[in-house]
C-alpha cells in the first residue's frame, strides 16, 4: 500500500510539474508574440530604443550623438545574441517556446528595430541639413530666398532671350559672314559681327549656368521648407525572417494550448475552479443552515409552549398496564392469541406452541414495519394456552424489555424503533394509525409531523436502555425527549426550552424536553440513553442517518 501511494504521489507530482511548465512556456510565448507585434513595437518605440528619436529641428550634433548611441546599443544586443546562441543547446534552439529561443527572437526584433531607427535618424540628419540652409542668413527666410532666386532666374531668362534676338539680328544683316562664323573663329579673321556673336554666346552660356544654379538652389530651399513643416515619424516595418519566427512561435503556442485543453489534470483543475464558488456557497449553506434553524428553534421554543400543544385522542382510555423491565420477558398466551417477535430476539416457548415466519407486522402499514425492523418476524400461533419468553440479544446487553397491556379503547403514541414484538388476537389484530400535524407549533419545534398510534386491545413488547420507566401524569410532566418511548394518546404534547443559546446552536446540548399535560396519562421512557445507538443495529431497522431523515414522519 505504501509503495502504491508513493508511486501515485510521484506520478501526480510529475504531472503537476509538466502542467506547470507547459503553462509557463505558453504564457512566455504569448507575451513575446505580443511584444514582437509590429503595432506594439511602434507604440512602445521609446522603451525599445532606450529613448526618444530626435526631430528634424534638432542640431546636427545632437542627431549625430543619437545615431552613435543607436549604433552602440545595436552592437551590444548583437553581442548578447551571439552569446545566447553559443551557450544554448541545439534542442533548446529547436523548441520555439524555450527560454533561449524566445530571447533570441526578442533580440532579433530589437536589432531590426535599431537598424531601421539608424536609417530613420540618417534621414532626419539629411533633412536637418536641408533645414539649416534656411537659417544660414538669419534675416532672410526660405521664402524670401526663393523669391529672390526666382527674380534672378527671370532676369537671366530675359537676358538670354535678348542676347539670342541680337544674334539673330546680326546673322540676318550679314548672312554670308554669319555663315563663316560657325566654322571660323571671328577673332581670327577680325570680323566684327562674328566677335559680337561670340560675346553674346559667352554671355548666354554664363546666364544659363547661373540660371541652373538658381533653379537647383530653389529646389533645395523648397525641400528644406517642406522638411521643416512636414511631420516625420518612425514606423517599424517587419521583415520576413522575423515574421517566420513569429509564425513558428504562434504554431507551437497553439499546440501547447491544445495540449492544455485536452490534459486530464488541467480539465480537472478547471472543473474544480468553475465549481469552487458553488461548492463554497454549498458548504457555507450546509454549515450555516442547521445553525440558523437551531437559532430559530431556540427563539421560538419558549413561545411555542404557549402557542398550543398536540393531543391525538383526548378522550381515549389511558389505563394501560406496564410490566417491570427485565432481560427476559414472559408473555402468557391464550387460545386465539398470536405473538409476533423480531427475529433477532431469542424466543423460548411452551410445548404445543407452533412458530412460523411472517413477512411484516402490518400489511396496511408496511413502512412502519420496515422502519421499526419488524419484518421477517417470528410468529407464535396458539392452539393451546402457553407461555413464551423473549430475551435480550447478546448484541445489546444493556437493554431491558417490558410488556405494555393495551386494553380496549386505549391508544398509545409510540416511536416504532423501540418496538420488539406484539401480542394480538388472530381475529382482531392491533390497529396502527397515522396522524399528521403540519400546522402545530409543537410539531415544528420537535421536527415531527407524523404520529403513529397503536390501539388496543393487545400488548406491545418494548425495549429501553436499562429499563422502561412508566410515569403517571396528574397535571403535567416534563421529560427528556430523547428518552421518550411513547405516551397515552389522551395527553397534550408540547416542546419546552431548557438549554442556553450557544451550546444549543452548536449542537452540544439538546434544546430542551417534552411537556405532557392531562389527567391520568402515562409516559413511557428509557431509563438511560446507553443503548440508544444500538437500537437500529440490534433490530435491523433503518440506518441512523436514514432514521434521522425519517424522524419528521414519526419513525
Amino acid at each position: 500500500m505504501v509503495l502504491l501511494l508513493f508511486i501515485a504521489g510521484t506520478y501526480l507530482k510529475n504531472e503537476f510539474d509538466k502542467l506547470e511548465q507547459a503553462r509557463k512556456d505558453n504564457q512566455r510565448g504569448s507575451d513575446i508574440y505580443a511584444e514582437t507585434d509590429p503595432n506594439n513595437i511602434t507604440k512602445s518605440l521609446q522603451n525599445v530604443l532606450g529613448g526618444e528619436l530626435p526631430s528634424a529641428q534638432a542640431s546636427l550634433a545632437e542627431i549625430g550623438l543619437v545615431r552613435e548611441r543607436l549604433h552602440a546599443t545595436r552592437n551590444s544586443k548583437k553581442i548578447e545574441r551571439d552569446k545566447i546562441e553559443k551557450d544554448a543547446s541545439l534542442l533548446e534552439l529547436k523548441v520555439p517556446v524555450s527560454a533561449p529561443s524566445l530571447q533570441l527572437l526578442k533580440l532579433d526584433v530589437d536589432i531590426e528595430v535599431l537598424d531601421q531607427a539608424v536609417r530613420h535618424v540618417s534621414e532626419i540628419e539629411r533633412r536637418a541639413r536641408d533645414i539649416s540652409m534656411c537659417v544660414r542668413t538669419p534675416k532672410v527666410s526660405c521664402g524670401n530666398q526663393i523669391w529672390q532666386l526666382q527674380t534672378q532666374v527671370a532676369q537671366h531668362g530675359a537676358n538670354i532671350n535678348a542676347w539670342n534676338n541680337q544674334i539673330q539680328g546680326i546673322r540676318a544683316q550679314n548672312p554670308i559672314l554669319a555663315g563663316l562664323c560657325t566654322s571660323v573663329d571671328g577673332n581670327a579673321i577680325g570680323a566684327l559681327p562674328c566677335r559680337q556673336i561670340a560675346v553674346h554666346q559667352q554671355a548666354i552660356a554664363l546666364a544659363q549656368n547661373q540660371l541652373l544654379q538658381a533653379s537647383t538652389r530653389i529646389n533645395d530651399l523648397r525641400q528644406a521648407e517642406k522638411a521643416a513643416n512636414e511631420p516625420f515619424s518612425f514606423t517599424f516595418r517587419s521583415v520576413a525572417s522575423i515574421e517566420a519566427k513569429r509564425a513558428l512561435l504562434r504554431s507551437h503556442s497553439d499546440q501547447l494550448e491544445t495540449w492544455l485543453a485536452k490534459n486530464w489534470l488541467e480539465q480537472s483543475i478547471g472543473l474544480v475552479k468553475s465549481q469552487l464558488l458553488y461548492a463554497v456557497w454549498t458548504l457555507l449553506a450546509a454549515i450555516l443552515t442547521p445553525l440558523l434553524v437551531r437559532a430559530g428553534m431556540w427563539a421560538s421554543a419558549k413561545a411555542g409552549r404557549h402557542l398550543g400543544s398536540i393531543s391525538i385522542f383526548p378522550d381515549c382510555d389511558s389505563n394501560i398496564l406496564v410490566s417491570e423491565s427485565s432481560t427476559n420477558c414472559a408473555v402468557d398466551l391464550t387460545v386465539g392469541d398470536e405473538l409476533l417477535v423480531h427475529p433477532d430476539y431469542p424466543l423460548s416457548k411452551s410445548d404445543g406452541l407452533q412458530s412460523t415466519t411472517q413477512a411484516i407486522l402490518d400489511r396496511t402499514k408496511p413502512l412502519v414495519s420496515l422502519a421499526s425492523g419488524m419484518f421477517y418476524l417470528t410468529r407464535v400461533d396458539t392452539q393451546t394456552a402457553g407461555t413464551a419468553v423473549v430475551s435480550v440479544p447478546q448484541s445489546d446487553p444493556l437493554s431491558r424489555l417490558s410488556v405494555v397491556d393495551l386494553p380496549e379503547h386505549s391508544s398509545l403514541v409510540l416511536r416504532p424503533r423501540y418496538l420488539v414484538g406484539v401480542v394480538q388476537k388472530k381475529n382482531g389484530p392491533l390497529t396502527i394509525t397515522s396522524h399528521y400535524r403540519f400546522f402545530s407549533s409543537a410539531s415544528w419545534l420537535a421536527m415531527q409531523f407524523r404520529y403513529i398510534v397503536f390501539h388496543g386491545p393487545g400488548k406491545v413488547i418494548l425495549k429501553g436502555g436499562q429499563g422502561v420507566i412508566a410515569e403517571t401524569v396528574q397535571c403535567c410532566l416534563e421529560s427528556n425527549r430523547h428518552l421518550t418511548i411513547g405516551y397515552t394518546a389522551n395527553l397534550a404534547y408540547s416542546v419546552i426550552r431548557r438549554s442556553d443559546f450557544w451550546p444549543f446552536v452548536f449542537g452540544h446540548v439538546f434544546l430542551g424536553g417534552e411537556r405532557f399535560a392531562g389527567q391520568k396519562g402515562i409516559v413511557l421512557s428509557s431509563a438511560t440513553p446507553s443503548s440508544m445507538n444500538n437500537v437500529r443495529s440490534s433490530q435491523g431497522g433503518l440506518p441512523n442517518w436514514l432514521d434521522a431523515l425519517m424522524k419528521p414522519f414519526g419513525f
